[in-house]
């Protein structure tokens, strides 16, 4: 609702010379990184935008196309994908979240990740849905037990997002975890020994950059360039070069001009939050969680300084859920009662707010 009021009510933005396409009723959910997936899906990698189009993975857009032949057109086919998946990854991340927390955690860290301000991203026609419905199964799988399984989960996200590689990182923490335990405990018996060993976890790891893998051969017959993905982010650089802690400087703007509205303001704070939350689950969670969500910070950051913004570093590190659980644990009672709706109105005032930005051509993230 507040995508649809704020496209009617707020002045449009200065990004309003993208291309329209689609129903004149869902146009506010299709917006900006949008507008790119629907050129994607009506002519895949070619045509005079293909340099851009290939900072954006395969598997959704394709997925939109299939399902949009369904007689119901690839704009709403593309929400229902975003809706649909996201609600599903609900579900999956709560059968992980209370293996680690008690019931009443776990359903406040879903609360928490349903309201954060950028999780307006999936509810729109963009993969970030898709991505955390992979990312979601395949650690379910880990936690099974099933690691080859959770490999193929893992190369789906790495085939939806740039960030989808990542998960490998999990892979590699749980190699290190497990090899640590054989040297400690070197004379394991029945289902330590079975949770101590290595193949199935290197098979998973290894199946997991296979999406990636497919991307690269998509775009080297396409395009002709395999490695697209890493020279299109050069597309977006900001207009000129900027002080090295200007992800510090933007933050006390949201003291020196008081605009709640300047989506770089925050970005400090929440990298900053986001660490604490790796050293949380360190200390919490198998070291699985804790080497993937480091490999996040890591491309965040980087990618704030190689774009000269940090504005989009909330939405590339939203699929790493064990944020959410660092919260709900750091809400939870002794804590005051009321920090818990306190947090949750704030947040959703926050959405709100960016849903409106977003819906009226002002970027966000």
């Amino acid at each position: 609702m507040a995508t649809i009021a704020g496209s009617r009510l707020i002045p449009a933005g200065a990004a309003t010379a993208f291309p329209i396409h689609g129903p004149a009723a869902l146009q506010p959910f299709l917006r900006f990184d949008a507008t790119y997936y629907q050129s994607l899906w009506q002519s895949g990698y070619s045509g005079p935008l293909a340099e851009y189009h290939a900072a954006f993975y395969p598997l959704y857009p394709l997925l939109v196309r299939a399902i949009g032949t369904l007689a119901i057109g690839p704009e709403t086919a593309a929400l229902l994908i975003s809706n649909g998946a996201f609600l599903a990854a609900l579900f999956l991340i709560y059968r992980v979240a209370i293996r680690y927390l008690d019931p009443v955690d776990a359903s406040r860290s879903l609360w928490i990740l349903a309201l954060w301000p950028w999780a307006i991203f999936y509810s729109y026609a963009y993969a970030e849905s898709l991505e955390l419905l992979a990312v979601a199964a395949a650690f379910l799988l880990m936690e099974r037990g099933a690691w080859i399984w959770s490999g193929v989960l893992a190369a789906l996200a790495g085939a939806s997002r740039p960030s989808g590689i990542l998960t490998s990182l999990a892979y590699a923490g749980e190699f290190v975890q497990r090899l640590g335990a054989r040297f400690s405990l070197p004379r394991l018996r029945g289902r330590d020994r079975e949770g101590a060993l290595l193949t199935p976890v290197v098979i998973g790891g290894l199946l997991s950059p296979l999406g990636l893998i497919a991307f690269c051969i998509i775009l080297l017959i396409q395009t002709g360039n395999p490695f697209g993905f890493l020279h299109a982010q050069s597309l977006w650089l900001g207009p000129h070069p900027r002080n090295p802690l200007f992800p510090i400087t933007s933050a006390l703007r949201l003291f020196t001009r008081h605009n709640i509205l300047d989506t770089e303001a925050p970005v400090f704070p929440v990298l900053v939050g986001f660490l604490a939350a790796i050293v949380w689950a360190a200390r919490r969670l198998p070291l699985r969680y804790a080497a993937w969500g480091a490999g996040f910070l890591v491309v965040a950051v980087l990618q704030g300084y190689y774009v000269r913004s940090v504005t989009a570093a909330p939405r590339h590190i939203l699929e790493w859920f064990p944020l959410f659980f660092a919260i709900a644990v750091l809400l939870r009672p002794p804590r005051p009662w009321f920090l818990t709706p306190l947090w949750l109105l704030a947040s959703a005032v926050v959405l709100a707010a960016y849903a409106a930005m977003f819906g009226s051509w002002h970027y966000v993230s």
